[in-house]
């Protein structure tokens, strides 16, 4: 069950790996950390989450 996620996690990440997410998948990834995306029949892709490392609760969950 994808839970949202506070923007820096994701900016931490970007920063850690040196890259830049696309707005579209940070906005979408900010209201559900990870899931299913699902392009068509023939294309599911799993969305893995971003780490929150707010508190332990969240953290067993990620």
């Amino acid at each position: 069950m994808p839970f949202p996620i506070d923007k820096k996690y994701i900016e931490e990440t970007e920063s850690e790996l040196n890259v830049k997410f696309p707005t579209e998948f940070k906005n979408r990834m900010i209201k559900s950390n990870g899931g299913e995306l699902l392009i068509s029949r023939e294309f599911e892709f799993e969305l893995h989450p971003f780490f929150d490392k707010s508190d332990r609760k969240r953290i067993s969950r990620t």
